[in-house]
């Protein structure tokens, strides 16, 4: 998509402050925020509705090629996800436990439990690969009682999931079954007729309610659970909106690693894609040797609008865009 960045247009804040007699400084802006839908996936029937061929969520399949699926197939599956949730018993109380890494179905899964009111929690994949005691996701588990977990490719997941979580929860899976649990298909829960409950469920649903949780990092004690309502991610990328009002001309196309479990993606990347009917190209690779280089070939292939990485990761980019022009040209070509 080219465009004229001449025209690009930015925004112009208003700010106020005051300063206060015990020394504070409070600092406003004065444009009140706009109007937010009360979910995410309210907003992406939206776009569904508005553009049901434009691509939501891209990713490579087992011979490398992109496959991509649009907002109108993502609203389906999302709705059929959602009813099937519900027929299991998938509440606020037994959400869904999501352990494998970013995916199409990873993505389906969780906004699926979003628009069914079920909420769900994505945590690092190496709590469940890691071996030994499990420590750290049998704390999660304890904290959050699952009532269905997903892990997209069954074998790599199945000593975590038979050790850690109770017999009675059953495992979704696109690849494979875990043996002795009860194991449900991601396709079959895709094909599942939506609703009147479901659209009555969905239509009940506030600002307050939770959509997800969001597991601190763990790295000095362990993983604690952070909620996070509809109204703190829609209000958020409203806000985003406003500052980037670029945002209403050019959809954003992202091609991105980081996980989901974190707020940078899981939150700001992954819902501003959504929020402004972008594209999400998910990139394989990440910032490490032998790794990186399936993000430069990414990068070759797709031009983004927007780019996030992590320090380490733009020093390899820009490393790699030093030595290459035609790389240098490409990646360049539709930054905002």
């Amino acid at each position: 998509m080219a465009f004229d960045r001449s025209k690009v247009r930015f925004w112009t804040p208003s700010v106020r402050h005051e300063r206060r007699a015990d020394g504070s400084l409070v600092i406003w802006q004065e444009e009140p925020l706009g109007p937010y839908p009360v979910t995410m996936t309210d907003r992406f029937m939206e776009w569904a509705a508005r553009d049901p061929g434009r691509p939501w969520m891209v990713q490579r399949d087992e011979a490398g090629e992109w496959v991509a699926t649009s907002y109108g197939e993502g609203a389906a599956r999302i709705r059929a996800i959602a009813t099937a949730l519900l027929a299991e018993g998938v509440s606020v109380e037994r959400p869904l436990l999501i352990l494998s890494g970013n995916s199409t179905a990873h993505a389906l899964m969780a906004l699926g439990a979003q628009h069914a009111g079920a909420a769900s929690a994505a945590i690092a994949p190496a709590y469940a690969l890691s071996g030994g005691e499990y420590a750290k996701l049998r704390e999660v588990v304890r904290q959050l009682t699952p009532g269905m977990v997903f892990a997209e490719k069954a074998a790599p997941f199945c000593p975590a999931i038979e050790a850690v979580i109770g017999e009675d929860v059953p495992v979704v899976t696109a690849e494979g079954e875990v043996p002795g649990r009860r194991t449900l298909s991601f396709e079959a829960l895709c094909a599942t007729a939506p609703t009147p409950e479901m659209d009555a469920a969905h239509a009940a649903l506030t600002g307050d309610d939770i959509a997800k949780f969001l597991f601190t990092s763990g790295t000095t004690g362990a993983p604690k659970a952070v909620i996070q309502t509809h109204r703190m991610l829609c209000a958020n990328q409203q806000m985003v909106r406003q500052c980037y009002v670029f945002l209403e001309d050019i959809p954003p196309v992202v091609v991105d690693w980081a996980p989901w479990n974190h707020t940078a993606s899981g939150n700001k990347v992954f819902n501003m894609v959504i929020y402004n009917g972008g594209t999400f190209y998910i990139d394989d690779g990440r910032p490490a040797p032998g790794a990186m280089e399936r993000s430069i070939r990414n990068l070759r292939e797709v031009a983004p609008t927007w780019y996030f990485n992590v320090p380490l990761g733009y020093q390899m980019l820009a490393d790699a865009l030093e030595a290459d022009e035609g790389l240098r040209r490409h990646f360049f070509s539709r930054l905002a």
